[in-house]
């Protein structure tokens, strides 16, 4: 029987879309804020939530979505478009550009659907999606769909799942791995989707003979390289020169603090030497087999990157993402 103190939902639909992309580094805006997302992966959710004709409670229903990391969701579509969420809730999105909340006043046997796009929400290792069961509701039905087609179509096999979990809790840090199978739930607030795929992350270049011996020349020059990518990553984000003596302050949050990457040498001397050393390996047929310049510097002002300087930044990022550090 239903009940008047919860709401009645007919039918609750997710589908999850995720797609591979080249590997891309996308400016992004929310509010007045604007940052760039690395990614290889873009995403579609779309969720329609129908209410049955006997539901009579008219208190706000909600809907939320975030996602982690350096991930990006795009401004939703909702149908109707109102959105009743509070400053407080939409203020969160303008902010980080990473939750999304839509609330509204549900009516008796109507549908409510909402669509959006994710940059970057599915990465290596992290490849799942959770959605909370909203409270005092009764579903009826609820549909779960994930289409990875265009991973399978484009050589890239499914390795893991996908598997359908559902949990009584949701840890404060997100992290819902510890409670994956751990058997019956009574009363599930989570939907947890989780999957892995073989995916361009772990693919060579098509087509590139040279792989091989790029890959060879990258791990030899390894240290180099990392400085190289960070000092270009840091002056991608910002829109003034920057010199190579600011690099190792303007750096933090971007080199991680511990593990692999978290003890790159970053003083000024430090990467001048790693700079011409990159310059040197990028004169190699492999690469460019001429003459390189990365940087235009002069002693006490800011290092200006060259046009060439970001075509051999995508190189490397793209050879870092698929080196193997076993061999």
């Amino acid at each position: 029987m239903w009940q008047d103190d919860v709401f009645q939902v007919e039918h609750y639909e997710i589908v999850i879309e995720v797609r591979p992309t080249v590997k891309e580094e996308v400016r992004v805006r929310h509010g007045g804020k604007q940052r760039l997302v690395r990614c290889d992966n873009r995403a579609e959710i779309r969720r329609e939530v129908r209410f049955a004709p006997t539901n009579s409670r008219s208190d706000l229903f909600t809907l939320r979505y975030a996602t982690r990391g350096e991930g990006f969701i795009y401004p939703p579509v909702h149908l109707p478009p109102l959105n009743e969420a509070s400053p407080a809730e939409l203020g969160r999105y303008y902010d980080h550009g990473k939750e999304i909340t839509w609330r509204f006043t549900p009516h008796s046997g109507s549908a409510y659907s909402q669509s959006f796009e994710i940059l970057g929400g599915f990465p290596p290792g992290d490849r799942n999606a959770h959605f909370h069961l909203h409270d005092k509701t009764r579903y009826e039905t609820v549909v779960v769909s994930l289409d990875l087609r265009q991973y399978i179509e484009q050589g890239y096999p499914v390795i893991e799942g996908p598997h359908l979990h559902f949990h009584q809790d949701d840890p404060q840090d997100h992290n819902l791995c510890q409670l994956r199978g751990l058997g019956h739930v009574e009363k599930p607030c989570v939907i947890d989707v989780v999957w892995d795929v073989d995916g361009p992350e772990k693919q060579l270049p098509a087509s590139d003979p040279n792989g091989e011996l790029r890959q060879a020349l990258l791990k030899e020059n390894l240290t180099a390289c990392q400085v190289f990518e960070v000092v270009m990553r840091i002056m991608e984000r910002k829109s003034v020169p920057v010199s190579f003596r600011q690099v190792e302050t303007l750096a933090e949050g971007i080199v991680p603090k511990t593990g692999i990457g978290s003890d790159l040498p970053l003083s000024q001397a430090q990467i001048s030497r790693y700079i011409s050393d990159v310059e040197k390996m990028l004169q190699e047929d492999v690469f460019f087999g001429s003459s390189v310049l990365l940087f235009e510097r002069e002693p006490g002002r800011a290092s200006i990157p060259t046009p060439m300087a970001q075509k051999a930044a995508e190189m490397i990022r793209r050879y870092l993402d698929t080196l193997d550090f076993t061999g």
